[in-house]
């Protein structure tokens, strides 16, 4: 430390350097402050702190006896050693292991921060901007390597609408502010494992199934898939998030129209569904199809899901030697169903 003292001591100018071993939990308060100083939403989710972390501050300023005041340029530098974090919401703790976070009066940098939580690992790279009325950031990395999905999904949509099993890994890439909104690109995949719709009566099994999140857009696409044992390549699309609807686009080879939960024929019991709260529209071709004992070679039809209303519209088939055109419709409030078909040339 360096001290210029002058005669009345009405301003003194210092320098101090530090370097120094401490332990995070006796830090918990000045995080607190500092989350609090930047305005970080949902703090009160940090629960508890544990472990070491090595400090290195570098600060220069004048300390005034009638203004408090403070320094006028500072440097700081924390490298976690096996910093624990226990979360709200989150499955289990979470272990920061290597990395280092700097503090400076415009900056807080963050450079090959890697975290193990459940069995995965993610390794953040990237700045906070901080200027005089918001923090905001031009790019935050976050690469996440063989991350157990079903852990972690439930925290971001409810499990009866989508589930999904296997380890993820990827690459995103935050950018934004708290005023204007965070918005995510990069790729997650799902290398095997299982994805479930609340819509649908079984899980699909995947192989190579993506995430894909540009902006205001995401994309689902689940290539080469399973469902009910029989292959299929499903996608689903969310043009605007701020404005959602979600499309469907699904090519099968042998596909049980019913086991989309909602299309059923008027002797069939409703069965209980979960649909995300947005509309919800789609394609689908099948070389080979059915509804119950029916079936069907070269379908094709769209459908629709608004709020417990349905539509399957656009139907047509070969069956029987013959072709095939059908609309079936319902509504939720009432059970009202409204079957028309159209046959030509059918033995």
């Amino acid at each position: 430390m360096e001290l210029d003292l002058p005669q009345d001591l009405a301003a003194v100018t210092y320098k101090i350097t530090m370097r120094a071993d401490g332990d995070i939990g006796e830090l918990r308060p000045a995080v607190m402050r500092v989350l609090d100083d930047y305005h970080i939403e949902q703090r009160d989710r940090l629960r508890g702190m544990s472990g070491e972390v090595l400090m290195q501050v570098r600060a220069s300023g004048s300390l005034r006896k009638d203004a408090p005041s403070t320094p006028g340029s500072y440097w700081v530098q924390a490298e976690p050693r096996n910093l624990r974090l226990e979360v709200r919401g989150a499955p289990g703790p979470v272990v920061v292991e290597s990395g280092t976070v700097q503090l400076a009066p415009d900056v807080i940098r963050i450079s090959r921060l890697s975290a193990n939580a459940t069995g995965g690992t993610a390794q953040f790279d990237g700045d906070l901007r901080i200027g005089p009325t918001r923090v905001e950031t031009r790019g935050i990395t976050v690469d996440v390597h063989q991350m157990p999905v079903e852990r972690w999904l439930p925290l971001a949509v409810d499990p009866d609408n989508l589930s999904a099993s296997g380890l993820i890994g990827g690459r995103l890439v935050l950018t934004g502010d708290r005023d204007r909104g965070i918005l995510l690109n990069g790729k997650m995949i799902l290398g095997s494992g299982k994805i479930g719709f609340g819509f649908l009566r079984a899980p699909f099994v995947v192989s190579g199934a993506s995430l894909t999140l540009a902006g205001h857009s995401l994309e689902l696409a689940m290539p080469d898939s399973r469902l009910e044992d029989k292959p299929i390549n499903f996608r689903v699309r969310v043009k605007d998030l701020r404005n959602p609807t979600v499309r469907i686009d699904a090519v099968a080879q042998n596909l049980d129209l019913e086991v989309m939960k909602f299309v059923r024929l008027p002797w069939s019991p409703p069965t209980p569904q979960h649909f995300f709260n947005t509309p919800v529209v789609g394609h689908v071709d099948a070389r080979k199809a059915n509804i119950e004992s029916f079936a069907m070679t070269g379908a094709k039809t769209d459908f629709i899901y608004d709020h417990g209303n349905w539509r399957v519209y656009n139907l047509s088939a070969r069956a029987y030697e013959g072709t095939l055109a059908m609309e079936i419709s319902g509504r939720q409030k009432d059970d009202w169903m409204h079957i028309r078909p159209r046959l030509s040339n059918m033995n």
